[in-house]
C-alpha cells in the first residue's frame, strides 16, 4: 500500500498541475524506472506504476489511453479525481485539501503524509458515493 500511495500521489500531483490539459504519462520517468524499447520490457518499478495508472483509470479517478511500455496518452483528472483531491477531510485536520497534503508529503519525502493524504482522499470520496 505504501508503494501504491507514493505512485498515486505522484500521478495525482502531475495531473493536477496540468489540469485541465490532457498530458502524457511516462511511468518510467515518473517513478525513476526503466524501459527497454528493444526488448519491449520494463523494470518492476515501472510495471507497478502502470498497474497504479490502470487501477486509477478503472476506478475513474483519471482518464488515460494507451499504456504501451508504460506510456499513456490523453491523461487527465476526472471530476471524481478532482473532487477527491480538493476534499478537506476531517481526518487530515480539516484545514488542507488532499492535494496540498500530497504536495507537502512529496516535497518532504514523508511516506506517512502521503499514505494519510491518499487514504483520506479516497475514503472521503467513497463516503459521497
Amino acid at each position: 500500500m505504501e508503494q501504491f500511495n507514493e505512485v498515486a500521489a505522484q500521478i495525482f500531483q502531475y495531473l493536477y498541475e496540468r489540469f485541465p490539459t490532457p498530458s502524457a504519462i511516462h511511468t518510467h520517468l515518473l517513478v525513476g524506472g526503466s524501459v527497454d524499447e528493444y526488448e519491449l520490457t520494463m523494470c518492476a518499478k515501472s510495471q507497478f506504476a502502470c498497474d497504479v495508472v490502470d487501477w486509477l483509470v478503472r476506478e475513474k479517478f483519471i482518464n488515460a489511453s494507451g499504456g504501451n511500455l508504460g506510456t499513456y496518452h490523453q491523461c487527465f483528472l476526472t471530476a471524481k479525481g478532482l473532487a477527491a483531491l480538493n476534499e478537506t477531510p476531517a481526518s487530515l485536520g480539516g484545514k488542507e485539501s488532499v492535494i496540498e497534503k500530497i504536495k507537502k508529503g512529496l516535497s518532504s519525502g514523508s511516506k506517512e503524509a502521503l499514505n494519510a493524504a491518499i487514504g483520506a482522499g479516497i475514503a472521503a470520496l467513497a463516503s459521497h458515493i
